[in-house]
């Protein structure tokens, strides 16, 4: 696992040592093992490395080919390094390294970017080819690793971080782009194709781009998600071939020469993960380790649960509790892992544990993807199936439990900006006859929600240089979860989701909790009592915004009504303590 950053030019460039060191130097916490940067008059790389695989020199990155015409720049692991190794053996390429880098590396210059669908693993990556001057940019299937690209007439920036995007020359001057601002708002983070400034973006899930010396794009996906089982098609996958193939992920990916654990919640998907990493370790399960963090408050604290599992599976078990006494320490590393706007105070438990499990282990095992495949969240999901809800109403309500904030507050707050763009087809998913509802809700879990908490994963682990991995977005797992519907994994009236799931770790340890509670602090207390301070100097100021008109007035009577508890407005006051921070710290780069 590591950072990546460089650029690719359409003219001759004179090479600057100072700025690419500084940027360098910007992901140390990505890969604090070694640091590697090569460079002609057109292509830069740089690699920060946290080293897992091949943790020798042979591992060493950015890697070439032997005659040194094709560079990669990786971020990333491969957990079907062997058959790939094999067919490449077998047209005749050696390997130097027994790690991922160099497979990868000779798979893009056997296959080009048709190597993309044979990878299984999260990755991120840029190629170049100096014959043809061509450089290959891809992303993991489901975007487990994050990728940004600036695009400027003098060429391609790609980073790991937007906030390198943000430190490069060719980004002075450059405007925010208030579309990106508008989806920040409206979902406390900005997706997947957009970026903060104009002229950047993020890379999507499964997408690919190629650019040349003469400034030629081309794009496209190798991997969109499945649309589900077609009605007859195939038979439904039994519950032990479904487990057998999770057990195989969770194998592959526990592969390493360093130490490897597992978060555990109260949940579902960390324990079924923890007891197939446990049945497998080589270590036995009584060495396995893993990790919690209890949050103060009988509605969110899970560490009696976790604590149960961790017996039942005979466990070392590790856990912090986060109290609001440290909140303000907390805001600030928060502000710090996240590189660009986020706002989402899940991330400050993930810091925490994130820090807990790095004092034992390299790399931990998660639980993320459950709930999207398996129809997990079953408090917002329910609401929108029930018969009474409109199509209109069942569309709104989906939205507004992301955006934190009523449609018609929304609209007062930022009266310039629509309440959702009419291009936008994430979130709006179609409830009408002839169409399969619980898929479109699938569809849109994966597609829009499941990448926000991948990149808060991401940034949460990385800042505290630990690799987490997450089996059940095995394309194995993905490949199989499909197969299934939603008649298969909810049950509305008994509000039970990922019933596959609970059935195979019920068999595996003989009992399941209800499931997870939550994973979020205690924000809307935080922001009438410790924070508050900070909060109305971040209102006072309110710089930051740019285009985007806001209602001044009323966002501070909405931190009245919050602070003196008429109402709970933590959604967007959040948003914007977090905005106003980061733009602080953005201005000292």
């Amino acid at each position: 696992m590591c950072g990546i950053c460089g650029q690719l030019s359409f003219s001759d460039e004179i090479f600057d040592p100072t700025l690419w060191q500084r940027l360098l130097k910007a992901m140390t916490r990505r890969g604090p093992d070694d640091v590697g940067l090569t460079h002609d008059n057109r292509f830069v790389a740089g690699v920060r490395r946290l080293a897992i695989q091949d943790v020798s020199a042979a591992g060493k990155l950015p890697i070439q080919t032997p005659d040194g015409w094709i560079t990669l720049a990786y971020n990333g692991e491969l957990y079907n390094c062997d058959p790939l190794r094999r067919s490449l053996e077998g047209v005749g390429f050696s390997f130097r390294s027994s790690g991922d880098s160099e497979i990868v590396l000779r798979a893009i210059q056997a296959w080009g970017r048709e190597a993309l669908p044979r990878f299984n693993g999260m990755f991120a990556l840029a190629c170049y080819n100096r014959s043809n001057g061509k450089m290959l940019l891809a992303r993991d299937h489901v975007g487990i690793k994050p990728l940004y690209i600036m695009i400027d007439i003098r060429g391609v920036v790609f980073a790991s971080q937007f906030d390198q995007i943000m430190m490069h020359p060719w980004a002075l001057g450059r405007e925010v782009d208030s579309e990106a601002l508008e989806m920040y708002f409206r979902l406390g983070h900005i997706p997947a194709p957009r970026a903060y400034l104009k002229g950047t973006f993020m890379m999507k899930p499964g997408e690919w781009i190629e650019v040349d010396l003469s400034g030629k794009i081309e794009r496209g996906s190798y991997f969109n998600f499945s649309e589900g089982p077609e009605a007859g098609a195939e038979p439904l996958p039994t519950l032990e071939e479904l487990e057998s193939v999770i057990v195989d992920a969770v194998h592959r990916q526990s592969v390493g020469d360093v130490p490897v654990g597992c978060f555990l919640s109260g949940g579902i998907d960390s324990p079924l993960i923890t007891s197939c990493f446990g049945a497998t370790n080589p270590l036995g399960a009584s060495q396995t380790e893993t990790f919690s963090v209890g949050i103060e408050g009988p509605d969110t604290n899970e560490i009696n649960e976790a604590a149960a599992y961790a017996s039942a599976m005979n466990i070392k078990h590790h856990w912090q509790m986060l109290t609001a006494t440290n909140c303000l320490d907390s805001v600030e590393e928060m502000i710090d892992a996240t590189h660009e706007p986020l706002a989402d105070e899940g991330i400050i438990p993930s810091l925490l544990v994130s820090k807990l499990a790095r004092q034992r282990v390299k790399v931990a095992l998660s639980g993320e993807g459950g709930d999207e495949l398996f129809w997990g969240y079953i408090h917002r999901l329910s609401a929108v199936l029930s018969p009474a809800m409109s199509a209109n109403d069942a569309s709104q309500y989906y939205q507004q439990f992301f955006c934190r904030c009523r449609k018609d507050l929304f609209c007062k707050l930022f009266p310039l900006t629509s309440w959702w763009p009419a291009g936008e087809s994430g979130f709006n998913f179609v409830k009408r006859a002839n169409v399969d509802l619980g898929e479109s809700l699938r569809q849109c879990e994966m597609n829009m929600y499941l990448p926000f908490i991948l990149l808060k994963t991401d940034r949460a682990s990385m800042h505290h240089s630990l690799e987490v991995r997450v089996p059940l977005l095995d394309r194995k797992v993905i490949e199989i979860a499909c197969k299934y519907s939603m008649q298969h994994c909810l049950d509305i009236d008994a509000k039970i989701g990922k019933i596959p799931l609970r059935t195979i770790l019920r068999r595996r340890i003989n009992f399941t909790t209800p499931g997870k509670r939550g994973f979020s602090p205690p924000a809307g207390q935080w922001l009438r009592g410790p924070l508050r301070e900070q909060l109305r100097c971040c209102l006072t100021s309110l710089r930051g915004i740019g285009p985007i008109e806001v209602n001044l007035g009323l966002l501070k009577r909405i931190e009245e009504d919050h602070y003196f508890g008429r109402d709970d407005h933590t959604g967007i006051l959040w948003r914007i303590l977090c905005l106003e921070r980061w733009i602080s710290k953005v201005r000292a780069l």
